[in-house]
């Protein structure tokens, strides 16, 4: 018999059960595509490649949701209690006895708990599949349909077990203790009357003030030219801005509506008294509430911005770090082959233009045989070619050799983006193996690592056939077990380095796969002192790429939370306001008001209670539009304020529709239950 009563509860209030069913499947859903993907075989093998301690990051921010979600849930439990109160009552006045009541409404949690997790896994099987679609396309790679997790879905099963049962404990005990007479009272009890309405309209305004200081503050750390000295100023500025964006919603609603009160001018006229006086003792009832939801929306909007303003400096970042593709050096004593590198390369993408060169170092030591100073060497017609395949065409030298040298900047009156000639040292000699030589100028590079060594000298065919003997003496003269042999004084050691450099044509490539066959053909080389380096652009992206899509994932999932329950607990809040209102709505149908009058006020009720919390974190989305592009600038990447307005407007705009959608439900329950109010009364 209870459970008929209570299965028949669920069913006639399943417009007041709306809310709390739409939060807790979309919450279950999230939960099931969260933990099935961070479970999946295709994320472990994604956190091999990436970084294997993130995947347990992302666990363990699920788990702190599930403790975030249970006590959310039980706060929206008691709303729908507190909607119910007088049902219980009317139990407890029957006759029923306190275990009776109790197993109606867990029964009533059991079955919102058995259709919450059914709904939210049946939603859960297409979001997952949509995750995973978008985590990929956000990986470039190509949908492929993953497999479900057992794991995953068992997880979730439980945390959302776990959920409920936090969530009806503190409504259990409330049933267990509340007296009859508690239960059967309707009206609120809420404080009419603001204490210190002055004292809290200083507090909103030194609140507001606490965040245009706060952001100001922050934008000048960032611009100096020391913020990494400065962390603990930084840390002083976030503590002021998360309070005050907590703070200024509590001060607004326990000072505005008391401004409109003391002048009755400003509440309009019909229902607006009436409606500015519910406001104002909800709100007061209700403020420390709006600081805290104002706070976890302002994590909302800030994180995944930030996120996907980082996301667009991945290229231009590389840009700066990678000249080509692929970059690679070799040790001279390597008996391995770069031909063999470029086949291995070929078979994963199409090379457009490869150089191999070789870097020369002489070391010159003194009497002590202590060293004393190096130079670097390369083959004139391969810096030639290596500017050409950069789209720059060098100067004839005509047997001479030229200065290779950086520069920070890009000296004035350049010409090209990345290289300069001067001939102001034409004429100056360096002697190699017996020979002068003449400088024909200096190409400077700028704004791009061509080269490893600073400065070198890029000398012709015949001094480089001089320095690739004497390394080659060198290599002979060293000891084969790889015994170190001190210098003699006054000896010239020259070694020598091979180097590839690769551009492919456009277009995305396994290069995981590639690099560990380049370094499995690598580790091959018979040679015991050899090495090779390899640097992939593909690969560096990719891995940049995963780290923050799974970053990412967890910090949307994060602020999906977040809104979620911030809607449900406003729109659940102010359903159990209406509930207690019944009354004085009735008494105003008696007095003359219309039913549009009621509307009106009604929606005026709702709209600023749900909206107030809001007030914050869209406000901010005008200062973090510059705070975001002067990140983005300085991190090598210009993207226009334009761009970057639109990405925040366009995650505002998510933001606004599910709370439109939350807002139109909650309104129309709340006008349904006022008519019906209305109708009684006749």
């Amino acid at each position: 018999m209870l459970f008929k009563i209570a299965f028949r509860n669920v069913r006639r209030q399943i417009g007041n059960y709306l809310i709390y069913f739409v939060t807790v499947s979309l919450t279950v859903a999230l939960l099931f595509s969260v933990n099935n993907l961070i479970l999946s075989e295709f994320m472990d093998e994604l956190s091999e490649e990436i970084a294997d301690f993130i995947q347990p990051i992302l666990l363990a921010v699920v788990g702190i949701m599930a403790v975030v979600i249970a006590f959310v849930l039980g706060y929206a439990t008691t709303f729908l209690l507190r909607r119910r109160k007088r049902e219980f009552g009317v139990y407890l006045t029957l006759g029923m006895t306190r275990r009776d009541v109790l197993t109606i409404f867990a029964g009533e949690t059991g079955i919102t708990f058995l259709v919450s997790l059914g709904m939210g896994i049946v939603l859960g099987l297409g979001t997952f599949q949509v995750l995973v679609a978008v985590f990929m396309n956000f990986l470039e790679q190509p949908y492929e349909f993953v497999a479900y997790s057992w794991s995953g879905s068992l997880l979730t099963v439980v945390m959302v077990g776990v959920m409920f049962l936090v969530a009806s404990v503190a409504s259990l005990l409330y049933l267990r203790f509340a007296k009859i007479s508690r239960l059967l009272q309707g009206e609120s009890t809420a404080p009419r009357t603001v204490k210190y309405p002055l004292l809290w309209l200083a507090v909103a305004v030194l609140s507001a003030v606490g965040l245009a200081a706060s952001v100001s503050l922050f934008t000048d750390w960032l611009e100096s030219s020391d913020f990494f000295e400065r962390v603990d100023e930084l840390a002083l500025y976030i503590a002021i801005f998360f309070l005050s964006a907590g703070f200024l919603p509590v001060g607004l609603s326990r000072s505005i509506l008391w401004l409109l009160l003391r002048f009755k001018g400003l509440s309009g006229r019909g229902a607006g008294i009436f409606t500015v006086r519910q406001l104002s003792a909800r709100l007061n009832a209700s403020s420390l509430m709006m600081g805290v939801l104002s706070v976890l929306l302002v994590v909302a909007v800030i994180g995944p911005n930030a996120f996907f303003t980082y996301n667009a400096t991945i290229d231009a970042d590389l840009d700066q770090h990678y000249v080509f593709d692929i970059e690679s050096d070799r040790s001279y004593f390597s008996e391995l082959s770069y031909e063999g590198d470029l086949e291995i390369i070929g078979k994963y993408a199409e090379i457009e233009d490869a150089c191999i060169y070789t870097i020369y170092e002489q070391t010159q030591y003194d009497e002590d045989g202590e060293f004393s100073s190096s130079d670097d060497y390369i083959a004139v017609k391969d810096v030639s070619y290596l500017c050409a395949m950069l789209g720059y065409t060098m100067p004839e030298t005509d047997g001479k050799y030229v200065i290779v040298d950086i520069l920070a900047f890009a000296p004035d009156g350049a010409a090209d983006e990345t290289f300069s000639f001067d001939e102001s040292k034409k004429g100056d000699a360096i002697s190699l193996g017996g020979v002068q030589y003449e400088c024909a100028g200096t190409l400077y590079y700028y704004n791009t690592f061509l080269f490893s060594s600073d400065r070198l000298y890029a000398v012709p065919d015949a001094a480089v056939g001089f320095l690739r003997a004497a390394a080659e003496k060198d290599k002979a003269e060293r000891p084969s077990d790889g015994t170190y042999v001190p210098p003699e004084p006054f000896s010239v050691n020259t070694t020598a380095a091979d180097n590839l450099v690769v551009d492919l044509a456009d277009g995305h490539y396994d290069a995981y796969a590639m690099l560990e066959e380049l370094r499995s053909y690598a580790q091959s080389d018979p040679a015991q002192n050899g090495y090779t380096n390899y640097s992939v652009r593909e690969r560096d992206r990719m891995y940049q790429l995963g780290q923050i899509a799974l970053f990412l994932l967890g910090d949307l999932f994060v602020s999906a939370v977040f809104i979620l329950m911030t809607m449900a607990m406003l729109a659940l809040k102010i359903l159990s306001m209406i509930a207690e209102d019944r009354e004085r709505y009735r008494m105003l149908w008696r007095l003359g008001a219309s039913e549009g009058m009621l509307g009106r006020s009604l929606f005026a009720q709702m709209f600023f209670f749900c909206f107030l919390p809001f007030v914050v974190p869209l406000a901010l989305c005008f200062p973090l539009v510059p705070i975001l592009e002067y990140t983005v600038q300085g991190s090598a990447l210009a993207l226009s304020s334009g761009a970057i307005a639109a990405q925040v407007a366009g995650f505002a705009g998510v933001i606004l529709g599910l709370y439109a959608v939350y807002f139109l439900i909650a309104y129309l329950v709340a006008r349904l239950d006022i008519r019906r109010t209305l109708r009684a009364v006749g």
